[in-house]
């Protein structure tokens, strides 16, 4: 690679960590708003239950389960991509600092 091709590469590398910034903070508020609405149920529906009876905790956990399993699903995925965006954006570090290394080392050869 000649000193031209790796400052393209840079650039493309920033605007790569651009959007991926912009996916994090996308990502992030989504998985913060499922799991709030996913502990909120969670919640309501063990009170709820508890209010019906006396009830042991193993069946309310087993309630709420069952009926807050797609809430908790987004909210995993949720997380999941925030996750993943993390290390979307760790990979492009590691690649701008090789980048920016291997510039440097061209410009001490020349």
């Amino acid at each position: 690679m000649n000193y031209g091709e790796i400052a393209h590469a840079i650039e493309q590398t920033l605007e790569l960590m651009e959007q991926a910034l912009t996916d994090l903070n996308e990502n992030g508020r989504l998985a913060a708003e499922t799991e709030a609405t996913f502990k909120a149920e969670y919640a309501k529906t063990k009170l709820r239950e508890r209010a019906k009876a006396k009830v042991t905790e193993g069946y309310l956990t087993d309630v709420a389960d069952a009926e807050c399993e797609e809430l908790r699903l987004a909210y995993l995925i949720a997380s999941a991509r925030h996750a993943g965006a993390k290390s979307a954006i760790s990979v492009l570090q590691s690649r701008l600092d090789g980048l920016r290394t291997l510039a440097a080392g061209l410009r001490n050869v020349t």
